[in-house]
């Protein structure tokens, strides 16, 4: 059993990437998912760049983006990718898999405080999808 888990490790480890190009495969997908802290989301890909709502914050129905972002295709619907938020100074990256519906965050996040240092939080997550939309192409 120990030897299985090894090699299937080995063998993750050691596939390359499908493409080392940059993708926009995932322009007109959009996702919902939720993180372990509860924390819930909902993003939009385009080719203008990521847009998201933060379902669970104080706004859900306010849309944040676009927001450029850069892509590898790492597997067969896995998605390596990230977003920098000019103006507000956070750095995203996730990877998705759209076909176990997880998805793994992190990011340097952060939030300004009027009159105060600005309050720096340091995201590492995973999350659950919960729903997958395509636009028709």
């Amino acid at each position: 059993m120990l030897a299985a888990l090894f090699l299937g490790w080995q063998v993750c480890i050691a596939s390359p990437p499908i493409s080392n190009e940059l993708t926009h495969e995932l322009d007109g997908v959009e996702i919902t998912y939720a993180y372990q802290s509860g924390d819930r989301y909902q993003v939009r890909y385009s080719a203008q760049g990521v847009k998201y709502r933060y379902l669970s914050g104080e706004d859900p129905d306010e849309w944040w983006g676009p927001f450029p972002y850069k892509a590898f295709r790492v597997r067969e619907e896995e998605y390596f990718l990230g977003w920098y938020e000019k103006g507000f100074g956070d750095q995203i990256t996730h990877l998705v898999n759209l076909q176990s519906k997880t998805l793994y965050g992190s990011g340097i996040i952060v939030k300004k405080r009027p009159g105060k240092k600005d309050l720096v939080i340091e995201h590492f997550q995973r999350a659950e999808i919960k729903k997958i939309s395509r636009a028709v192409r």
